[in-house]
C-alpha cells in the first residue's frame, strides 16, 4: 500500500520530469478551481442572505402598511367626528332660533291680548252692573220710600216683583269674557313651553362609581372639555398616582369617567356631573376605533387597574349585539385594542401588536383570541366571558383571575 509520503515523492518527481508549460497548465487549472469554489461559497452566503434580506423586507412592507391603514382609520375618524359636530352644532342653532321665534310669537300674543283687554275696558257700557238680590231691594226701599219692617213683611210679594228679569249680557261682556279666557290659555301655554324647553334632551343619569366589578379603589376623571390628548394624559397620570399609593398584590382600581354640564333650575343655572357611556368615551378619547365597534356597545363599560406586581390596564365592555360586536372585533382587532391601551400608556401592547397575528384559544370553557410574540410571551389577548361581556387584559394570569372574579359575584 502507497504512504502519503510516497505519493509526494511520486509527485515532486514527476513535476521534475514535466515541461514548463504543463505545469503552468496545472497552476492555471488549480487557480480557477479555488476561484469557483470561492465563487460557490459565495454564492451560497449570497442566497441566504437575499433570503433574509426578502423576509426582513416582508415584515417591514407588513408593518408600514399596518400603520398605514391605522393612521388612514384615524384621520377617518376624525373626519367624521368633526363633520358630526358641525351637524350636532348646525342642528342645535336652528332648534335655539325656532325655539325663540316661538318664544317670541307666544309674547307678543300675549302683548295683544293685554292691549286688546285694556282698550275694552277703557270703552263705556262695557262694564258689569251689580245683580240685584232681595236684601239689596230691601234696604233700597227703606232708604228711598221710608217703609217699615212691618209693610216690607206686608209687601213682600210687591217687593219681589219689583226685581226686573235678568238682562242678556251685551256683546261687550262677552268679548271681554272669552279674552280673558284667551289669556289664561295662553298664560298656560307659555308657562308649559319653558318648562318643558327647559329640560334636558338626554336621559341623563347622576355620576356614580358603581363598576361591573368589585373593586378596592374608584378614581374619578372629569373629561369636561378635554380633547383626546388631555384624556390620554389624565389617565397616564391617574395610574401613576394608583401606582404611588402602593396597593396591594391583587387590588382592583376603577376608573370612572363623568363631564359637567349645566341646566336650569327656574332662574338659576346649575351644574352637576353625569357619567360618560363607552360611545362617548371612545370617541373623545380616541381616533382610530371604527364606528361599527362603538355602534355595537352599552352605555357602561370599566377602564381597570389589576395589580400583579405592576400596574396592568384592562377594559371590559357590555353589549346586546353580540354578533355586531364580535365581527367588529375579528375585523380591526389590532386596532381596537392598540387604540385602547394607547390610552393607558401601555407600550409593551402598542409596540407590539401591529402586524402580530392572533390566535384562537379555550381557557375555563371561553374562548379566547390571543396575540403572541415570536418568543411565545403573550402581548394581550381578549375574550367574551358571556354572550353580553368582553373582557381585554395584557396577559393570561390577569384574565384568568378577573375571570374568576366575574363568575364568582
Amino acid at each position: 500500500m502507497t504512504t502519503k509520503k510516497e505519493l509526494e515523492k511520486k509527485v515532486v518527481a514527476r513535476l521534475a520530469m514535466t515541461g514548463d508549460e504543463v505545469k503552468e497548465d496545472w497552476k492555471k487549472e488549480s487557480e480557477r478551481l479555488i476561484k469557483r469554489k470561492k465563487e460557490a461559497v459565495l454564492a451560497m452566503v449570497s442566497d441566504e442572505q437575499k433570503k433574509l434580506d426578502s423576509e426582513q423586507k416582508k415584515k417591514q412592507e407588513e408593518k408600514l402598511l399596518s400603520q398605514k391603514r391605522l393612521e388612514d382609520l384615524r384621520n377617518k375618524r376624525k373626519i367624521e367626528e368633526e363633520a358630526k359636530k358641525k351637524n350636532i352644532g348646525q342642528a342645535q342653532t336652528e332648534t335655539d332660533l325656532k325655539a325663540e321665534k316661538q318664544k317670541g310669537e307666544k309674547i307678543k300674543e300675549i302683548l295683544q291680548s293685554q292691549e286688546q283687554i285694556k282698550n275694552l275696558t277703557k270703552q263705556k257700557n262695557n262694564y258689569l252692573k251689580p245683580l240685584k238680590t232681595l236684601s239689596s231691594e230691601t234696604i233700597r226701599a227703606i232708604k228711598d220710600e221710608g217703609l217699615s219692617s212691618s209693610k216690607i213683611a206686608i209687601n213682600n210679594q210687591s217687593i219681589i216683583k219689583k226685581i226686573p228679569p235678568k238682562e242678556p249680557k251685551k256683546i261687550g261682556e262677552i268679548i271681554v269674557l272669552v279674552i280673558s279666557v284667551i289669556f289664561i290659555l295662553a298664560s298656560i301655554s307659555i308657562v308649559g313651553y319653558f318648562i318643558i324647553t327647559n329640560k334636558s334632551t338626554k336621559n341623563e343619569v347622576i355620576a356614580t362609581k358603581n363598576s361591573i366589578l368589585f373593586v378596592d379603589k374608584h378614581i374619578g376623571i372629569d373629561l369636561t372639555g378635554k380633547d383626546s390628548n388631555q384624556i390620554n394624559s389624565s389617565v397616564i397620570n391617574a395610574i401613576k398616582q394608583l401606582d404611588d399609593s402602593k396597593p396591594k398584590e391583587g387590588a382592583i382600581g376603577n376608573f370612572y369617567f363623568t363631564e359637567t354640564i349645566k341646566y336650569l333650575n327656574g332662574k338659576d343655572t346649575l351644574e352637576k356631573q353625569v357619567d360618560i357611556t363607552a360611545s362617548q368615551f371612545i370617541a373623545s378619547s380616541t381616533q382610530g376605533i371604527p364606528s361599527e365597534f362603538s355602534r355595537s356597545l352599552d352605555d357602561k363599560f370599566m377602564l381597570g387597574i389589576f395589580q400583579n406586581g405592576k400596574s396592568s390596564p384592562f377594559f371590559i365592555f357590555k353589549t346586546q349585539y353580540f354578533k355586531s360586536l364580535t365581527d367588529a372585533m375579528l375585523k380591526n382587532e389590532s386596532i381596537i385594542i392598540s387604540n385602547l391601551y394607547n390610552l393607558t400608556g401601555t407600550t409593551n401592547v402598542t409596540s407590539n401588536i401591529i402586524g402580530l397575528p392572533f390566535k384562537d384559544k379555550t381557557v375555563q370553557n371561553t374562548d379566547l383570541r390571543i396575540a403572541k410574540k415570536g418568543d411565545g410571551e403573550t402581548v394581550v389577548l381578549y375574550g367574551f366571558i358571556d354572550q353580553n361581556t368582553v373582557l381585554i387584559a395584557e396577559n393570561e394570569e390577569v384574565f384568568n383571575k378577573l375571570l374568576g372574579l366575574y363568575k364568582t359575584q
